[in-house]
Parts: C-alpha cells; sequence; structure tokens
C-alpha cells in the first residue's frame, strides 16, 4: 500500500478550528519546480480560499509539497447587521 500524501493534523496544542493541511506530489515528483508553477498554485490558493469560511494563515509551498495554516469557523465571514 502506498504512503499517504494529503494530512490534516489537528491536536498539535492549537486552539479549535486551527489546522496544518499538508499535500505531497505523487510519486515525490518535483511539480512545483518553477515559479510560474508555485505562481499558479497560488492564484488558485487565493480563488479557493475567497469561497469558505477560513482564513488561511500562512502557507510554504516547495517544488513537492505544500503546508497551509488554517483557521475555520462555522460563523459566517460577513455577518448581516
Amino acid at each position: 500500500m502506498g504512503r499517504r500524501t494529503t494530512g490534516l493534523r489537528r491536536n498539535w496544542g492549537w486552539a479549535a478550528g486551527h489546522y496544518h493541511l499538508t499535500h505531497r506530489c505523487h510519486d515525490r515528483q518535483f511539480l512545483l519546480r518553477f515559479a510560474k508553477d508555485g505562481d499558479g498554485y497560488r492564484h488558485r490558493l487565493r480563488e479557493a480560499i475567497g469561497s469558505v469560511a477560513a482564513w488561511l494563515l500562512t502557507y510554504n509551498i516547495t517544488s513537492n509539497d505544500v503546508h497551509l495554516m488554517a483557521s475555520y469557523t462555522s460563523q459566517p465571514l460577513n455577518p448581516s447587521p
């Protein structure tokens, strides 16, 4: 059985709703090797994070894996007055 390539980690002494998400490229390929690839990933990440009730606290993109620190809330981001 192959190694798990994505992960969601919690319970590192973090407050509820904070997550460390990881993603590794399949077979440890270097899919984000060039700046244009990383820029494209960042662009798609910004679009995706804008459509959910979450905040991207920080991220690290390397040539073959991504680490995201995110915070989630069940409250609406823009509560109506």
